[in-house]
């Protein structure tokens, strides 16, 4: 990841930067960004539109990463490994007193989607 004790007014997004970055986030997802997951929590990481104006398309920049893309009818192909170890790794954090949302910063996914797909819990408010 990004080294975050830059100064972003100077700070450029190398092709190779952009690449790690979306290696990264498709690591810590189980999948391949898509350009919508990949401005949410983006610290350390450029925006969507810093992709895109660099590569042309998103789709290009995935390529790039070596990542496979949402072509029309394709399914992404899921890395059920690194979904178990995302849950495993959500499971410690809740038994270690993280809150819901410190979880779901941690994993890079919204608070429901730790609810629901990491912790396995009813979407109640407060848990």
């Amino acid at each position: 990841m990004i080294d975050m004790n830059f100064d972003r007014d100077q700070f450029v997004w190398t092709d190779e930067k952009i690449i790690e970055a979306l290696r990264a986030d498709a690591d810590r997802r189980g999948r391949t960004p898509g350009r919508n997951d990949f401005d949410v929590h983006r610290e350390g990481r450029p925006s969507a539109m810093t992709v895109i104006r660099r590569f042309g398309t998103w789709n290009a920049a995935v390529q790039a990463a070596g990542l496979p893309t949402r072509s029309q009818g394709m399914r992404l192909k899921v890395d059920v490994a690194a979904i178990e170890r995302r849950k495993k790794k959500a499971r410690r954090l809740r038994e270690d007193g993280a809150s819901l949302n410190e979880i779901a910063n941690t994993l890079g996914i919204s608070k429901s989607q730790a609810r629901r797909d990491y912790l396995g819990l009813e979407n109640n408010r407060g848990q």
